[in-house]
């Protein structure tokens, strides 16, 4: 969520994307509260995140919640697959009976490969989100603000994917 003060970020964890999905811990109930966490921790310009830190975290609260940048809000957005057949990051490609890796990467969606089987393409999805997540990591430890836990769970999420791809195993959620 993106509040360029500190009473629309409040506001805004009360009212959500979808606010039966998420609630509000009791630490951020009253203004004051949320308001010293917001003058520590909110950058200019970034998004407020509760899931990254703990993967299907629906509570915002100081323990969960981080602030990162775009590219990697973009990134990180596992959103849910298709309704269709294929594993995640799997579409259907140009040519008939191939299969492409849709990824979303920080710097927009891309889609890549031609291969025979969902399963190659989940392959390819794997390998180039975890580049994407690599370099996102290795721009973000540039960043004149960073959070320590933010970089944990980009190297977990990594790292869950590298080894999903490397025993051969579909990635089809995100969690550590």
């Amino acid at each position: 969520m993106y509040a360029k003060s500190d009473i629309q970020a409040w506001v805004g964890i009360f009212e959500g994307d979808n606010p039966s999905d998420s609630n509000v811990g009791d630490e951020w109930k009253s203004f004051k509260s949320f308001k010293t966490w917001f003058d520590n921790f909110q950058v200019s310009g970034w998004v407020l995140n509760k899931d990254l830190i703990k993967p299907g975290n629906t509570t915002y609260n100081p323990a969960t919640c981080c602030y990162v940048p775009h590219y990697i809000h973009e990134l990180i957005i596992y959103g849910t697959p298709d309704k269709g057949s294929y594993p995640r990051g799997v579409i259907t490609g140009e040519s008939p009976g191939k299969f492409a890796a849709h990824i979303k990467t920080s710097s927009g969606s891309r889609v890549e490969g031609s291969c025979d089987t969902p399963e190659e393409a989940h392959k390819l999805w794997q390998l180039k989100k975890a580049r994407a997540i690599s370099s996102a990591i290795a721009r973000y430890q540039k960043e004149a603000s960073n959070d320590d836990r933010v970089l944990v769970a980009l190297w977990k999420f990594h790292d869950k994917i590298e080894s999903d791809r490397k025993n051969n195993i579909e990635t089809t959620h995100y969690s550590h």
